[in-house]
């Protein structure tokens, strides 16, 4: 994948405070992805719910652990407490257009047990 260093990241704000020491769940099936978290009510008080987003025709997704690169690398700064990033004319979009659009429209299901 190219990297993503030129393109630039717009904070949306989450309509929820997510725990900012606590682990988001992703979980991904086909073209939808969710993900979990826990919120705050106020700095350190656990809220009555857990937060979730649901995203629909999703083409990629990915996690990283022990990174010196924590997140996206070109985030638009912003205070608020919670929110997810977009990113306008990306560069990771445009690099998985290219590649769907080198395969043949038919499905190839490939079965591992």
């Amino acid at each position: 994948m190219k990297k993503m260093d030129n393109d630039l990241a717009i904070p949306i704000e989450l309509p929820v405070w997510k725990d900012p020491q606590n682990f988001v769940i992703i979980h991904h099936v086909r073209d939808e992805a969710w993900t979990y978290f826990r919120c705050w009510e106020t700095p350190g008080e656990d809220a009555e719910y857990v937060g979730c987003l649901h995203f629909e025709g999703v083409w990629h997704v990915e996690s990283s652990r022990f990174s010196e690169t924590k997140g996206y690398p070109n985030v638009m700064e912003t205070d608020l407490h919670s929110y997810y990033l977009i990113i306008e004319d990306s560069s990771l979009l445009k690099t998985l257009t290219a590649e769907r659009s080198r395969h043949p429209k038919c499905r190839v299901l490939r079965w591992i047990i």
